[in-house]
Parts: C-alpha cells; sequence; structure tokens
C-alpha cells in the first residue's frame, strides 16, 4: 500500500520571529498565506522580519536513496533516516489546505503538511517530522493527525525543540500542530479551595481541607466540566494521608462520581479505593452546583486490603481551571 503523510500548511511561516500570526488569505480559492505581525507595541512598523511564502501546491519530490533523505516545504522538515525507504522510492512532501478547522480551545500554529511515500507496507521505523512554532502566544503545544473515517484530529504529543516541535511517525497521516488558547497554571498545587468530609463505616468523621492540596476543572466543547479535588494533612507521627475524587457534570449542572481514594502512607493503617466502572456506581449521590460552588454527598463501597466497606464523602469546594501539561512522549503511539 502506498505510506501517505498530509501536512496542512496555513501559510507564510515567520522565520525566526515567534510573534508570528496566522491568517489565512481567503482570496484565492488554492492559495494560503501566514503573515506574521510586524506592528510592536508603539504602534512602529517591525523591520526586517524574514518570510518564507507558502502556497497550497507547493511540492518537493525526490527519489529516496539507501542513505536517507530529507524534504523541506515551508519551514516543514520531513527526514528519512538510512535504509529506511528502498533505494529508487519517491517521496513527495507538498503543501494542502487543512481538512479540518481547530479543535475546541486550539488554534493551529506553524504550517501543517502531505507527503507521499511511494513503497508498499508501513514503514519499519519512525520518520522525524520537524515542525516551526511561529506563535508569541503562550498554551501548551500538541500535534493532531486527521482521522478522514470520522472526520476527527486524534491527540498525540510532541516533543519541543529550539524554534518549534518534533515527533516521530510511522503510518499514513494527515498531521497538525496545535497550540492551546487558555493558558494554564503552572501547577494544580494550592488551586481551588473548600473541604472534603470522609466518614468509613465504624469510624470518625475526617474534614480534609484543599489548602494542602487542589480543586481543579477542565472543560469539554460543551462547556461541562471535569473536576478532581485532593485533600491532604499530615498526622502525627509524619504519615501523609490524602483523599480525592473526581466529578463529572452533567448537562443539569449535577456532578456524577466517577473515582475516589483515601491514602493513608502509615504502616499500620489501611487504604481504599473506588472506581465507578470496576466497582459500580456511587449511592446516595447528591452533587450539585449551588452559586460558584459545587456541594453534595456520595456514598461508595471502598475497597481496602481487609475489607470493603462503606464511605461518604461530603463536598464543597470551589475549583479552578487547569489542564495537565503534555508529557512529550514525542508522536502517537501504537
Amino acid at each position: 500500500m502506498r505510506l501517505t503523510i498530509y501536512m496542512i500548511v496555513l501559510g507564510l511561516v515567520a522565520c525566526g520571529d515567534s510573534g508570528a500570526k496566522t491568517t489565512p488569505d481567503t482570496s484565492s480559492d488554492d492559495t494560503t498565506t501566514t503573515s506574521p505581525d510586524t506592528t510592536s507595541e508603539d504602534g512602529d512598523d517591525a523591520a526586517d522580519v524574514p518570510v518564507t511564502e507558502c502556497h497550497v501546491g507547493d511540492t518537493q519530490t525526490t527519489t529516496a536513496a539507501q542513505a536517507g533523505l530529507t524534504l523541506e516545504v515551508c519551514g516543514v522538515r520531513l527526514e528519512l533516516p538510512p535504509g529506511l525507504v528502498d533505494d529508487g522510492t519517491a517521496v513527495t512532501l507538498t503543501a494542502i489546505e487543512p481538512p479540518l478547522s481547530a479543535p475546541f480551545q486550539r488554534a493551529f500554529i506553524g504550517p501543517v503538511v502531505q507527503v507521499t511515500i511511494d513503497q508498499e507496507g508501513d514503514l519499519p521505523d519512525p520518520y522525524l517530522l520537524h515542525m516551526p512554532d511561529t506563535a508569541s502566544e503562550g498554551g501548551y503545544r500538541i500535534g493532531a493527525t486527521y482521522v478522514a473515517s470520522t472526520n476527527v484530529w486524534s491527540d498525540f504529543e510532541v516533543c519541543p525543540e529550539e524554534g518549534g516541535v518534533v515527533f516521530e511517525a510511522t503510518y499514513s497521516a494527515v498531521w497538525a500542530f496545535f497550540r492551546d488558547t487558555e493558558v494554564f497554571p503552572a501547577s494544580k498545587e494550592g488551586l481551588g479551595d473548600g473541604t472534603l468530609k470522609s466518614t468509613l463505616e465504624g469510624a470518625s468523621q475526617v474534614t480534609w481541607s484543599t489548602d494542602d492540596g487542589y480543586a481543579i476543572h477542565d472543560v469539554d466543547p460543551g462547556g461541562l466540566k471535569s473536576v478532581q479535588v485532593a485533600a491532604r494533612y499530615t498526622p502525627t507521627g509524619g504519615s501523609v494521608r490524602q483523599l480525592s475524587i473526581t466529578l463529572q457534570e452533567s448537562s443539569d449542572h449535577s456532578y456524577t462520581p466517577l473515582q475516589a481514594s483515601l491514602l493513608d502512607t502509615a504502616s499500620t493503617a489501611d487504604s481504599y479505593a473506588w472506581l465507578e466502572p470496576v466497582d459500580g456506581p456511587a449511592t446516595s449521590a447528591h452533587v450539585i452546583t449551588v452559586g460558584t460552588r459545587i456541594v453534595g454527598s456520595f456514598v461508595v463501597q471502598a475497597r481496602g486490603e481487609a475489607a470493603t466497606v462503606p464511605l461518604t464523602i461530603e463536598v464543597d469546594v470551589a475549583t479552578e481551571p487547569y489542564r495537565f501539561p503534555p508529557e512529550s512522549s514525542c508522536g502517537p503511539q501504537d
């Protein structure tokens, strides 16, 4: 089969200027350009901004040799290591139109690309794709492959390098490079406020504060929150205790418990865990939005080392937005 990689070039790529902005030129049906922001904060024109002009259909083609090859179009560089393709194999890199708009809370940055490797079967080892980062805005960087059968972007993590990002791939795909349009705090610790209260069957109620912990949320395209809360304290003797929960907001703004865990590092103590798909749904669950806070309670059957016991959790928290950073795994994982 033919291995085809698509790369969307959104237009002019500002080389060496991190303040470039991506703005499609809709005056032509077959050309997309990215114009750098050449106006400084005081209104003066920025001088000597190098620009590489990119057009839909720009192509570079070569016949691969066992020694490997490098192709570059619009600042995007494809590297095939030695021995990855057969001698005489045609490799083509072409700029194309984006097949789909950017996902929720994301924006295209840098160019996006098409590669055709005229060789049967998937490659046995990965090639490298280097993509320039021309955006001055913050936000996590993320790669994606376009899935034509479902018309969606499938995310993967990229590795940063000077001037952009790089990732490995071994199969035919449509590639894109995005930034989050929301900028999140560097750490989740200390975000949000409130308390959790826990009662294990046969034990006294314990009150936990998020002052040592966090209460955070992320949102989906419908604006509904995924909530994580963790609260800790250190009893006499130096052991650490932590209660954590995960909640998912529904369209009526109530919350469904998904996970709860009670950790105690003391050598004589037991820890407990509950996970909705494994242990069954929570009972007596009533967790709702009240103003800016999430309040309510639920009961789960918590698994401990010695026994499974009812665990009642009361919630009263206000969350702050947070998104876990990419782990830089450097490409789509098979």
